[in-house]
């Protein structure tokens, strides 16, 4: 409630949140959080049995999410915008298995602490799930992600695997490093989208942005997206790309 005033480019994320919420309950219904070894769904399918599970955020990362939140809104001041945390503590893994398949959904929970995805995936419980032949690669294939401790028990080797990049500021995600990180666990991975790049100092106003911004980027407008498919009974994963959607 405390950001859900006017929608605007500082509010406009969390105003989409609180219209949820709020058509959530006029509709009757309940919401819940979601925490490891939460059961999501369970569905009864021709072909067999589908059931989902989150397997974050842990308890402990849950309480201090939820304590970072409180100390914001009562510090005493009139919040404006919504803040950016340093950590994202409340990223939901979700592991889908059906049948004799797995999908593993890495959203964008990192290693942190004791608190982050190490502890999440190094869980006995959570290994003993069924190894994903298609994975959702956590938080933008970063190295606080992308871990030996996901990939070798939760994934199969050469799994389909697929991420979107991320840009802000001189962050840009996944490296030419983690690329050749990821594909040293699998060669079939896919990006919704390129990675941005330096601006080449090529025309004189290239140059001249350049004297004044250090580290200028050039961003692309260009996006895709991915679809994964595989029929029950079909060995392998069919990958259709749109757009900007590419192998890397």
């Amino acid at each position: 409630v405390a950001y859900s005033g006017p929608i605007n480019p500082q509010t406009r994320g969390t105003k989409e949140i609180y219209r949820a919420f709020s058509a959530i309950e006029r509709a009757g219904r309940n919401w819940y959080p979601l925490h490891f070894r939460t059961i999501v769904a369970e569905t009864q399918f021709a072909f067999g049995k589908m059931r989902i599970v989150a397997l974050s955020p842990s308890g402990n990362a849950w309480a201090a999410n939820m304590a970072s939140v409180h100390s914001r809104l009562t510090s005493g001041l009139s919040p404006r915008t919504a803040p950016q945390p340093a950590v994202n503590l409340a990223s939901i893994v979700l592991h889908i298995d059906y049948e004799n398949e797995a999908v593993l959904l890495g959203s964008d929970l990192e290693t942190h602490a004791n608190l982050g995805l190490k502890t999440v995936v190094s869980h006995p419980w959570t290994q003993s799930r069924r190894k994903a032949s298609l994975y959702k690669v956590a938080h933008h294939g970063s190295p606080t992600a992308c871990i030996p401790e996901i990939w070798q028990p939760l994934v199969e080797s050469e799994a389909q695997s697929a991420l979107t990049p991320f840009i802000n500021g001189k962050v840009r995600l996944p490296s030419d490093a983690d690329v050749a990180r990821i594909k040293g666990y699998t060669p079939k991975i896919h990006a919704t989208a390129p990675v941005a790049k330096h601006i080449p100092k090529t025309t004189a106003a290239e140059r001249q942005l350049t004297t004044f911004l250090r580290n200028a980027t050039g961003l692309s407008k260009r996006m895709g997206h991915l679809r994964y498919r595989k029929k029950p009974g079909q060995t392998e994963w069919t990958c259709e790309m749109d757009g900007a959607a590419h192998r890397l």
